[in-house]
């Protein structure tokens, strides 16, 4: 039997019977939009339990009557590359690169097709971003945000994947046209909500805060680059994890030199975060955030 069919069509039955549309019955789309409805009805994908939730209460229906019990355990094996996936940065190391590759392609051929939607998305999204990261064709993850990012604006909480979507949309404005008007909103609703998240999004805030602050730093425009400073400092210190700590000081060092216009101040930040990279064994990173130094260096000769 394949599950994704049969819940689908009964899915599809029951919304039929209380006669309502695919448009009616996504309401404002924040939960669950007319596309993702039509690929749960049609078998393409599984929904995920809060989607599960929300069609149950829209159906009136228990949720038993629309999945079984052990629907929602995902595989532990699944659980554990998702977690290493979300805390790897690879700064272009091809050590880390050929890691991440090989856990893309454990996923894919292990898991991928038998996961729920919202998983599926976590996948694609992920690889929307190494996609991005190596300038691979934008096609594929261009769909992807043309897809999700509508329910962004209309949400009031965001869940897991919504921040990943968020970096992944950050990182595309990046070759894209600069729109301060559609990233300040998803910026400061992402802030508003940090008493919300668990320590894990926590963390994925963390991630789209670097982000931010880095395509402000590209655009000069420091309107949300401090709030984002301190915001991307509460959570380090709240959650004691610093792996992030030397590209923070990176950051702070670029707004200090070309906003703050304080040379001095601004160098002793970014050898601050060269000195935490040491620290924490990442040699790597070190020298990649000492050549930006000089970088930026040679760009103030230039103002």
């Amino acid at each position: 039997m394949n599950v994704k069919v049969e819940i689908g069509k009964k899915i599809k039955l029951l919304r039929k019977k209380k006669k309502l549309t695919r448009e009616a019955f996504c309401e404002d789309e924040a939960e669950l939009t007319v596309r993702q409805l039509l690929r749960i009805e049609s078998g393409q994908s599984l929904p995920s339990l809060p989607k599960i939730q929300f069609i149950s209460k829209q159906l009136n229906v228990p949720i038993s009557h629309l999945i079984d019990e052990e629907y929602s355990i995902l595989p532990h094996r699944y659980i554990e590359i998702k977690n290493s996936i979300i805390k790897t940065s690879i700064y272009g190391e091809r050590d880390r690169i050929q890691s991440l590759e090989a856990s893309f392609d454990e996923l894919f051929s292990d898991y991928y097709d038998n996961l729920p939607e919202d998983e599926q998305l976590f996948v694609d999204l992920q690889q929307a971003k190494m996609d991005i990261h190596f300038n691979a064709d934008d096609l594929f993850w261009r769909s992807i945000i043309e897809d999700y990012i509508a329910q962004l604006f209309v949400k009031k909480l965001y869940n897991e994947n919504d921040l990943i979507l968020i970096e992944v949309y950050l990182h595309y404005r990046f070759d894209k046209e600069y729109l301060p008007e559609k990233i300040y909103p998803l910026i400061e609703t992402a802030i508003e909500q940090i008493n919300f998240y668990l320590d894990s999004d926590a963390l994925l805030l963390l991630r789209i805060l670097i982000c931010a602050m880095s395509l402000f730093e590209t655009h000069k425009d420091y309107t949300l680059f401090e709030i984002c400073l301190r915001t991307a400092n509460f959570i380090m210190t709240k959650h004691q994890d610093y792996k992030k700590k030397p590209i923070v000081l990176m950051l702070e060092g670029k707004f200090i030199l070309f906003s703050k216009k304080d040379s001095e101040a601004g160098i002793k930040m970014y050898q601050s975060g060269s000195t935490f990279a040491r620290m924490i064994d990442d040699e790597f990173l070190a020298k990649k955030i000492e050549e930006e130094l000089q970088q930026d260096l040679e760009k103030v000769k230039l103002l």
